[in-house]
């Protein structure tokens, strides 16, 4: 597969090269991504974009990664090791699952912005995993029908909380648990289940 100098410069500028690109122009979109995603592709090579003719996509979605860059560091932040958990609202009676470099302060970070409206969030469980990002993903699916979306102030601005479940701790546990890679997780419980 040839890559032309503007693709070249492009997966350059974004810290990757031609080995991170898999030749998907025979592919269906499905076919491109799973593929991509075995091989340890970040990036795919297809049909051109409708907007700019451009034929790197990220094989999260499919999507443009040129016309669409911030798409990048979504993909990255799917395969980064870091730690998923889920916290806690008895005031609420929801649970939060995410994923976080600093999850030690989480609940704390929370409770200070008033997240969803509470303010008395706890981190109940987490664990290490080796693509965190996905992880959550992954589980917010599963975890779709319990969804609930609150708005809230913050700073004075509104927001909407995205993240929030109406199940117990122990779905929400389940949902995480089921996305992990075998060998996984390195666990931490705190609270009761």
């Amino acid at each position: 597969m040839q890559l032309s100098a503007s693709e070249l410069a492009f997966l350059k500028s974004i810290g990757f090269g031609p080995g991170d690109v898999l030749d998907a122009r025979t592919m269906s979109k499905t076919t491109a991504i799973a593929t991509a995603k075995a091989q340890g592709k970040v990036l795919y090579v297809a049909g051109e974009c409708t907007k700019a003719r451009h034929r790197l996509k990220f094989r999260s979605g499919g999507h443009c990664a040129q016309c669409v860059p911030m798409r990048q560091t979504f993909q990255k932040r799917q395969d980064i090791s870091g730690v998923v958990y889920v916290c806690a609202s008895n005031s609420l009676g929801l649970v939060k699952v995410g994923s976080s470099t600093e999850f030690k302060t989480r609940a704390k970070k929370l409770n200070f912005e008033g997240y969803a409206g509470a303010k008395d969030w706890r981190l109940v469980y987490w664990a290490t995993v080796s693509n965190s990002g996905r992880v959550e993903s992954s589980a917010h699916s599963q975890l779709n029908p319990y969804v609930r979306r609150l708005s809230y102030s913050r700073d004075g601005h509104p927001q909407t909380a995205n993240e929030c479940f109406a199940c117990t701790i122990t779905v929400a546990i389940a949902a995480l648990r089921k996305q992990m890679q075998a060998g996984e997780p390195v666990e931490f419980w705190k609270g009761v289940v």
